[in-house]
């Protein structure tokens, strides 16, 4: 009897995280290269997609959050101290649609920001507009200082408010 119980409640775990994606990763990333986009991949804006990139950090690898657009590497919102920007051939597209949401400097972010990544504190993809019907310049804020970083004319420039990127609620 104690078998069969077991059986029953080891069966019953097994299907609550198959269902719930914890088994077999993320249902909301899948693979992408060489400026490839998954099949059901939403955009964020304008053909960009979301994606997160791992690199090289002091003790490891981390995953950042960053931008593609379809046919090109994809860009990593990492700020960089001498202005650079990276890219990246092998990333993770984000698939479901999302939504941006209004944030600020300092500002707690919204429940239903997507985190990209974790380096020394979770991180997000934000957009600022710098000018007024401007472009978008894409960026990352690390929940350990709150400072939003956005990439416009080869500078990594903080910003006092942007959006960052929400999952839309069912």
């Amino acid at each position: 009897m104690r078998i069969l119980r077991s059986a029953i409640l080891g069966f019953v775990f097994a299907v609550v995280m198959l269902s719930t994606g914890c088994l077999l990763g993320s249902k909301d990333w899948a693979e992408g290269t060489g400026g490839t986009v998954p099949d059901g991949a939403s955009t964020v804006a304008n053909g960009m997609y979301a994606v997160r990139v791992k690199v090289e950090v002091p003790g490891g690898k981390a995953w950042y959050p960053g931008v593609l657009k379809a046919g090109e590497p994809a860009m990593v919102c990492r700020h960089c101290l001498d202005g650079s920007v990276e890219t990246a051939s092998q990333y993770q597209v984000y698939l479901p649609l999302g939504q941006w949401k209004q944030t600020q400097a300092g500002m707690a972010l919204p429940q239903d920001a997507v985190e990209f990544g974790d380096d020394d504190g979770e991180l997000y993809l934000v957009r600022a507009q710098l000018t007024l019907g401007g472009e978008y310049a894409y960026g990352m804020l690390s929940e350990a200082n709150l400072v939003p970083y956005v990439y416009n004319s080869n500078i990594w420039a903080p910003v006092p408010e942007c959006e960052v990127l929400c999952a839309v609620s069912p």
